[in-house]
Protein backbone atom coordinates (compact mmCIF):
# COMPACT_ATOMS: atom_id res chain seq x y z
CA UNK A 1 0.00 0.00 0.00
CA UNK A 2 1.92 3.02 -1.32
CA UNK A 3 1.11 6.36 0.34
CA UNK A 4 3.55 8.82 -1.23
CA UNK A 5 6.30 9.29 -3.83
CA UNK A 6 8.86 12.08 -4.14
CA UNK A 7 12.40 12.70 -5.42
CA UNK A 8 15.37 14.84 -4.43
CA UNK A 9 17.55 17.18 -6.47
CA UNK A 10 19.85 14.29 -7.42
CA UNK A 11 17.01 12.43 -9.11
CA UNK A 12 16.73 9.78 -6.41
CA UNK A 13 13.14 8.66 -5.80
CA UNK A 14 11.62 7.77 -2.42
CA UNK A 15 8.49 5.66 -1.98
CA UNK A 16 6.58 5.57 1.34
CA UNK A 17 4.39 2.54 2.06
CA UNK A 18 3.08 0.25 4.78
CA UNK A 19 6.40 -1.62 4.54
CA UNK A 20 8.69 1.35 5.20
CA UNK A 21 10.69 3.63 2.89
CA UNK A 22 12.22 2.58 -0.43
CA UNK A 23 15.01 4.59 -2.09
CA UNK A 24 15.27 4.07 -5.86
CA UNK A 25 17.97 5.17 -8.32
CA UNK A 26 16.17 5.17 -11.70
CA UNK A 27 19.47 5.43 -13.62
CA UNK A 28 21.29 2.46 -12.08
CA UNK A 29 18.13 0.55 -11.17
CA UNK A 30 19.40 0.04 -7.64
CA UNK A 31 17.06 0.29 -4.66
CA UNK A 32 17.59 0.53 -0.91
CA UNK A 33 14.90 -0.24 1.68
CA UNK A 34 14.61 1.51 5.04
CA UNK A 35 12.63 -0.22 7.77
CA UNK A 36 11.94 -0.10 11.48
CA UNK A 37 14.49 -1.92 13.64
CA UNK A 38 14.01 -1.59 17.39
CA UNK A 39 17.66 -2.56 17.97
CA UNK A 40 18.94 0.28 15.75
CA UNK A 41 18.26 3.88 16.95
CA UNK A 42 19.22 5.15 13.49
CA UNK A 43 16.44 3.24 11.75
CA UNK A 44 12.92 4.41 10.92
CA UNK A 45 10.83 4.97 14.05
CA UNK A 46 7.84 3.20 12.45
CA UNK A 47 7.38 1.07 9.32
CA UNK A 48 4.15 2.80 8.21
CA UNK A 49 5.38 5.74 6.09
CA UNK A 50 2.75 8.29 5.02
CA UNK A 51 3.81 11.79 3.76
CA UNK A 52 7.23 12.50 2.25
CA UNK A 53 8.76 15.91 1.54
CA UNK A 54 12.20 17.03 0.29
CA UNK A 55 13.26 20.42 1.67
CA UNK A 56 15.47 23.09 0.07
CA UNK A 57 18.59 21.48 1.57
CA UNK A 58 17.73 18.13 -0.08
CA UNK A 59 16.81 16.60 3.28
CA UNK A 60 13.93 14.13 3.40
CA UNK A 61 11.07 14.51 5.92
CA UNK A 62 9.09 11.36 6.67
CA UNK A 63 5.74 11.19 8.48
CA UNK A 64 4.85 7.87 10.09
CA UNK A 65 1.61 6.44 11.44
CA UNK A 66 2.53 6.22 15.13
CA UNK A 67 6.28 6.91 15.11
CA UNK A 68 6.26 10.69 14.74
CA UNK A 69 8.41 12.53 12.20
CA UNK A 70 11.72 11.21 10.84
CA UNK A 71 14.39 13.20 9.01
CA UNK A 72 16.91 11.74 6.55
CA UNK A 73 19.90 14.04 6.18
CA UNK A 74 21.45 14.32 2.69
CA UNK A 75 24.88 14.06 4.34
CA UNK A 76 24.69 11.82 7.38
CA UNK A 77 22.43 9.11 5.98
CA UNK A 78 20.78 8.67 9.38
CA UNK A 79 17.30 9.43 10.65
CA UNK A 80 16.46 12.10 13.20
CA UNK A 81 13.24 11.42 15.08
CA UNK A 82 11.16 14.24 16.54
CA UNK A 83 8.24 13.33 18.79
CA UNK A 84 5.36 15.78 18.54
CA UNK A 85 3.50 13.88 21.26
CA UNK A 86 6.29 14.24 23.83
CA UNK A 87 7.15 17.86 23.05
CA UNK A 88 3.54 19.03 23.20
CA UNK A 89 2.51 16.78 26.13
CA UNK A 90 -0.23 15.22 24.02
CA UNK A 91 -2.42 12.61 25.69
CA UNK A 92 -2.05 10.24 22.73
CA UNK A 93 0.44 9.53 19.93
CA UNK A 94 0.08 12.05 17.10
CA UNK A 95 -0.59 10.65 13.61
CA UNK A 96 1.34 12.95 11.22
CA UNK A 97 -0.40 13.15 7.83
CA UNK A 98 1.21 16.00 5.85
CA UNK A 99 4.04 18.55 5.58
CA UNK A 100 4.64 21.99 4.09
CA UNK A 101 7.85 24.00 4.20
CA UNK A 102 7.67 27.67 5.20
CA UNK A 103 9.67 30.48 3.60
CA UNK A 104 12.08 30.53 6.56
CA UNK A 105 12.79 26.80 6.34
CA UNK A 106 10.47 25.82 9.20
CA UNK A 107 7.95 23.02 8.77
CA UNK A 108 4.16 22.93 9.07
CA UNK A 109 2.85 19.50 10.04
CA UNK A 110 -0.78 18.43 9.83
CA UNK A 111 -2.09 15.53 11.88
CA UNK A 112 -5.10 13.25 11.90
CA UNK A 113 -5.74 13.57 15.63
CA UNK A 114 -3.95 16.67 16.92
CA UNK A 115 -4.57 19.51 14.48
CA UNK A 116 -1.77 21.73 13.16
CA UNK A 117 1.84 22.00 14.36
CA UNK A 118 4.80 24.25 13.53
CA UNK A 119 8.37 22.93 13.82
CA UNK A 120 11.58 24.99 13.90
CA UNK A 121 14.43 22.70 12.75
CA UNK A 122 17.05 25.00 14.29
CA UNK A 123 15.69 25.15 17.83
CA UNK A 124 13.90 21.76 17.46
CA UNK A 125 10.86 23.46 19.02
CA UNK A 126 7.35 22.28 18.13
CA UNK A 127 4.29 24.45 18.73
CA UNK A 128 0.64 23.59 18.31
CA UNK A 129 -1.14 26.18 16.19
CA UNK A 130 -4.79 26.91 15.55
CA UNK A 131 -7.00 25.56 14.11
CA UNK A 132 -6.80 22.71 16.65
CA UNK A 133 -9.86 20.56 15.99
CA UNK A 134 -9.45 19.45 12.38
CA UNK A 135 -8.48 16.01 11.09
CA UNK A 136 -5.83 17.31 8.68
CA UNK A 137 -4.94 15.37 5.53
CA UNK A 138 -2.88 17.89 3.51
CA UNK A 139 -1.17 21.28 3.89
CA UNK A 140 0.21 23.79 1.36
CA UNK A 141 2.14 27.03 2.04
CA UNK A 142 1.17 29.71 -0.49
CA UNK A 143 2.41 33.27 0.13
CA UNK A 144 0.73 34.61 3.25
CA UNK A 145 -1.68 31.68 3.36
CA UNK A 146 -1.57 28.11 4.61
CA UNK A 147 -4.09 25.87 2.87
CA UNK A 148 -5.28 22.97 5.03
CA UNK A 149 -7.13 19.98 3.61
CA UNK A 150 -9.25 18.10 6.13
CA UNK A 151 -11.22 14.89 6.36
CA UNK A 152 -14.90 15.82 5.83
CA UNK A 153 -14.41 19.33 7.31
CA UNK A 154 -13.83 21.40 4.13
CA UNK A 155 -10.67 23.04 2.81
CA UNK A 156 -9.31 25.71 5.17
CA UNK A 157 -7.30 28.78 4.17
CA UNK A 158 -5.42 30.24 7.13
CA UNK A 159 -4.12 33.81 6.83
CA UNK A 160 -0.80 33.62 8.68
CA UNK A 161 -0.60 37.40 9.11
CA UNK A 162 -4.08 38.00 10.50
CA UNK A 163 -4.89 34.56 11.90
CA UNK A 164 -8.23 34.52 10.09
CA UNK A 165 -9.74 31.39 8.54
CA UNK A 166 -11.85 30.91 5.40
CA UNK A 167 -13.52 27.61 4.50
CA UNK A 168 -14.11 26.16 1.01
CA UNK A 169 -16.65 23.40 0.46
CA UNK A 170 -19.28 22.24 -2.01
CA UNK A 171 -20.54 25.79 -2.51
CA UNK A 172 -16.98 26.80 -3.50
CA UNK A 173 -16.90 24.26 -6.33
CA UNK A 174 -15.02 21.46 -4.59
CA UNK A 175 -15.80 17.89 -5.64
CA UNK A 176 -15.92 16.79 -2.00
CA UNK A 177 -15.16 18.20 1.47
CA UNK A 178 -12.42 15.63 2.23
CA UNK A 179 -9.20 17.00 0.70
CA UNK A 180 -6.30 14.54 0.69
CA UNK A 181 -3.78 16.40 -1.49
CA UNK A 182 -2.84 19.98 -2.38
CA UNK A 183 -0.30 21.10 -4.98
CA UNK A 184 0.82 24.36 -6.61
CA UNK A 185 2.61 24.34 -9.96
CA UNK A 186 5.41 26.70 -10.93
CA UNK A 187 3.00 28.81 -12.99
CA UNK A 188 0.83 29.39 -9.92
CA UNK A 189 -1.93 26.88 -10.75
CA UNK A 190 -3.22 25.28 -7.56
CA UNK A 191 -4.83 21.85 -7.42
CA UNK A 192 -6.87 20.07 -4.77
CA UNK A 193 -7.37 16.31 -4.71
CA UNK A 194 -10.47 15.12 -2.87
CA UNK A 195 -11.99 11.75 -2.05
CA UNK A 196 -13.99 11.92 -5.29
CA UNK A 197 -11.94 13.93 -7.77
CA UNK A 198 -9.46 16.59 -8.88
CA UNK A 199 -10.25 20.32 -8.68
CA UNK A 200 -8.43 23.47 -9.85
CA UNK A 201 -8.44 26.78 -7.98
CA UNK A 202 -9.65 29.89 -9.83
CA UNK A 203 -7.96 32.80 -7.99
CA UNK A 204 -9.92 35.49 -9.85
CA UNK A 205 -13.20 34.00 -8.59
CA UNK A 206 -11.81 32.62 -5.31
CA UNK A 207 -13.44 29.26 -5.99
CA UNK A 208 -12.67 25.85 -7.48
CA UNK A 209 -13.70 24.07 -10.67
CA UNK A 210 -14.10 20.30 -11.06
CA UNK A 211 -11.59 18.81 -13.54
CA UNK A 212 -11.88 15.02 -13.29
CA UNK A 213 -13.81 12.56 -11.18
CA UNK A 214 -11.45 10.11 -9.45
CA UNK A 215 -11.56 7.99 -6.31
CA UNK A 216 -9.39 9.37 -3.50
CA UNK A 217 -6.68 11.57 -5.08
CA UNK A 218 -3.83 10.89 -2.64
CA UNK A 219 -0.96 12.83 -4.26
CA UNK A 220 -0.30 15.40 -7.02
CA UNK A 221 3.01 16.30 -8.68
CA UNK A 222 4.19 17.96 -11.91
CA UNK A 223 7.13 17.26 -14.20
CA UNK A 224 9.42 19.54 -16.22
CA UNK A 225 7.43 18.93 -19.42
CA UNK A 226 4.33 20.54 -17.86
CA UNK A 227 2.48 17.29 -17.20
CA UNK A 228 0.50 16.76 -14.02
CA UNK A 229 0.84 13.38 -12.28
CA UNK A 230 -2.01 12.08 -10.13
CA UNK A 231 -2.17 9.05 -7.82
CA UNK A 232 -5.59 7.69 -6.90
CA UNK A 233 -6.97 4.78 -4.91
CA UNK A 234 -8.78 2.95 -7.75
CA UNK A 235 -7.40 4.33 -11.02
CA UNK A 236 -3.71 4.10 -10.01
CA UNK A 237 -1.41 6.70 -11.60
CA UNK A 238 -2.66 9.12 -14.26
CA UNK A 239 -0.91 11.80 -16.32
CA UNK A 240 -2.54 15.01 -17.56
CA UNK A 241 -0.65 16.82 -20.33
CA UNK A 242 -0.60 20.65 -20.67
CA UNK A 243 -3.41 20.48 -23.25
CA UNK A 244 -5.68 18.65 -20.80
CA UNK A 245 -5.49 15.13 -22.28
CA UNK A 246 -5.33 12.23 -19.81
CA UNK A 247 -3.26 9.05 -19.91
CA UNK A 248 -3.65 6.09 -17.54
CA UNK A 249 -0.44 4.30 -16.51
CA UNK A 250 -0.79 0.63 -15.63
Amino acid sequence: HIHSITHNASGIFFVGSDDGLLEINPVSGESKPYSNDHTDPGSLSNKFVYPLMVDHENGLWIGTYFGGVNYLSPNAGKFMSVSISRQTNAQEDIVVSSFAQDQDGSIWAGSNNGGLFHFDPVSKKIEKRPPHTYNIQSVLRDGNFLWIGTYSQNLIRLDLRLGTVKEYGYESGLEDISIYSLYKEGDGTMWAGTSTGLCRYLPGEDRFEKIKRLAWVSDIESSADGCLWISSAKEGILKRNPEGAWEHLD
